[in-house]
């Protein structure tokens, strides 16, 4: 990563603050390479489907299929954002920079 690419932030996100919180990375500039819908139907499903943004389900927590897109994407920060998904320490461990809730 050098000074001018943008920050690779993925977002573990629910209900309208976690669809806020994506609105709010999109219109920043910041690189999101996938989002994870804390519920089935959500509508940060909708809108990342809408902006072309890969989602993970709420599945892929404990498959550990969002671990490794964590780590293909090599993701900067974390945001698990009013989301009630309990992330496991290897996944909060993996972004580059850190992992943060905001609730």
């Amino acid at each position: 990563m050098t000074a001018n690419d943008p920050l690779r932030v993925a977002l573990v996100g629910g209900e309208a603050a976690g669809s806020q919180a994506f609105k709010f990375l999109l219109s920043a500039g910041v690189d999101v390479p996938f989002v994870c819908a804390a519920t089935e139907e959500s509508a940060i499903q909708r809108l990342a489907a809408r902006e072309g943004v890969r989602v993970l389900t709420p599945e892929s927590i404990k498959t550990g299929a969002l671990l490794q897109a964590t780590l293909d994407s090599s993701v900067d920060l974390l945001l698990n954002v009013h989301s009630l998904s309990l992330l496991p320490g290897d996944l909060v461990a993996a972004p580059r920079v850190g992992s943060f809730n905001l609730h």
